[in-house]
């Protein structure tokens, strides 16, 4: 148990560990050794069990499975058993049932969207085409004389 005490030096108050048997504490603040007056009463109290008790977690035990579910809770959802009833709930949930058709509705929609990303993605033209300037008049001229 902890007892807030005063340091002698520095006059700082800290927290010392009444369960230890040693009389001295180092404050946390100065460093220095206090002496600290132990009291006579400073046995720890007892404790009682107190079976059937709720805990402080906020879950129990499904008595099925033994998973652990919330406190509230009317449905394990590991094992389904409804704990109002302790009926099992049946079949599976339509996920479950229907996993593979909704796999391959997915993949469908994944190649559908590549495909459509393909079709109307812009394309690249082609170069403009390359002119080239006229030759000067004299040029022109010496190649038709020749």
């Amino acid at each position: 148990m902890f007892v807030n005490t005063k340091c002698a030096f520095c006059e700082q108050m800290f927290d010392y560990d009444s369960s230890s048997d040693d009389p001295t504490a180092e404050c946390p603040h100065c460093g220095k050794s206090n002496t600290v007056e132990l009291l006579g009463d400073t046995a720890a109290p007892v404790l009682t069990v107190q079976h059937g008790a709720p805990t402080l977690a906020g879950v129990k035990e499904c008595p099925v499975c033994k998973s652990q579910i919330e406190r509230d809770a009317v449905l394990c959802i590991h094992c389904g058993t409804n704990l109002a009833t302790g009926q099992k709930a049946k079949g599976s949930s339509w996920l479950a049932a229907h996993g593979r058709l909704v796999g391959l509705i997915s993949g469908a929609l994944v190649v559908g969207a590549i495909a459509l990303g393909f079709v109307l993605w812009p394309k690249q033209e082609d170069a403009p085409p390359v002119y080239t300037t006229p030759a000067s008049t004299g040029e022109q001229l010496a190649s038709i004389a020749t």
